[in-house]
């Protein structure tokens, strides 16, 4: 069985204990994070048979306004920026890799991927 530490909706890495876990949640909450969750996830058996890609991104940032306009432009800039990077790291990326956390323009985190 494995575990997910989600840092403001944001999966971290999946541990294969709950200590682990636990541990890691400590971590994130001490660096000054207050959103942070335990979720169980699937166990390797279940894993090693997936065929999924999960990508979210949040996009209520301002990396994604028009210089306070509401405009789709700077949202899908940013988004292609982001999306151009996933590519990028796809073909080095193993299956049942860690999620990798994606950052906006500004360093700010604004979700991840992962490769099943």
């Amino acid at each position: 069985m494995s575990y997910i530490v989600w840092v403001g909706g944001i999966a971290d890495s999946p541990y294969s204990s709950m200590e682990a876990a636990v541990r890691a949640k400590t971590g994130w909450e001490a660096n000054g994070y207050n959103d942070v969750t335990i979720q169980k996830g699937q166990d390797n058996e279940t894993l090693a048979n997936s065929n999924v890609f999960t990508l979210v991104v949040e996009t209520g940032n301002a990396a994604f306004d028009s210089e306070g306009y509401e405009s789709h432009i700077a949202k899908t800039e940013e988004l292609v920026r982001i999306l151009t990077k996933v590519a990028l790291l796809l073909p080095t990326t193993s299956v049942g890799a860690a999620a990798t956390i994606i950052h906006d323009i500004n360093g700010n985190a604004v979700g991840s991927w992962h490769l099943d």
